[in-house]
């Protein structure tokens, strides 16, 4: 997939998202289970983090 076009002023942002995202691996995370979905999620965020895309 390729990113074509960036509407910078739409809600919510990536970093907005991402911070969501965060929340939901690291509430996972503390239930001591892990699922496949949770597991895609924390290598999204890593991927992003890892480009420079978020710092979260």
């Amino acid at each position: 997939m390729e990113i074509a076009r960036v509407d910078y002023n739409a809600s919510p942002t990536l970093a907005e998202l991402a911070v969501n995202a965060r929340a939901a691996v690291d509430a996972e995370a503390d239930t001591g289970e892990r699922t496949p979905a949770g597991l895609a999620l924390a290598a999204l965020l890593a991927g992003l983090r890892r480009e420079g895309i978020t710092d979260t």
